[in-house]
């Protein structure tokens, strides 16, 4: 099927709506799944099976997701932010570990990135009913740190207790 879809004619979207549902259905199959992305494919091929993975919902899909998640183009934010979502909502929660370090190192200058794409993995855990692993915590306490230190114009925040007393206020009320 791939490589029929390889075939297909540009202008032929319909035989390549036909060969893509026929792909994904029978990607649907775990062990189709474990075979196909163990051969070598193009990056062509790689984008159709993350498109069709995000469809599928499984964790092999899931996994695929999770290998491919360091070649999808850093100028397409939205799609990233969808892979990383996809992938932490199917996958299992040992292996969200690895969208954690992928985000780290290779958004490490990006932090509004990271911050997006840890929402995405929020989100995506949130939607399989996955408590969030103690990876994903630290990962948001290194990003949270700097902006609560810091103030609009790169100060530090001052943080100062004031004990409620309530007799100052009884008469307020």
């Amino acid at each position: 099927l791939m490589s029929a879809l390889a075939k297909a004619s540009g202008d032929d979207v319909h035989l390549q709506h036909a060969l893509k549902m026929a792909l994904r259905n029978s990607l649907k199959n775990e062990a189709a799944f474990a075979k196909l992305t163990t051969e070598p494919m193009t990056d062509a091929e790689a984008q159709v099976v993350a498109g069709l993975a995000l469809a599928i919902k499984t964790p092999a899909a899931g996994s695929f997701l999770i290998k491919h998640l360091s070649k999808v183009p850093t100028n397409d934010r939205a799609r990233l932010v969808e892979i990383v979502k996809a992938a932490a909502s199917q996958a299992s929660a040992n292996n969200v570990g690895e969208i954690v370090n992928v985000a780290r190192t290779r958004f490490e200058d990006d932090r509004n990135l990271q911050i997006e794409l840890l929402n995405s993995v929020k989100q995506g855990l949130a939607q399989s009913g996955t408590q969030i692993p103690s990876v994903v915590r630290e990962w948001a306490l290194v990003l949270a740190k700097p902006l609560l230190k810091m103030g609009e114009d790169n100060k530090v925040i001052s943080w100062s207790y004031s004990p409620f007393r309530s007799e100052e206020h009884t008469s307020e009320l």
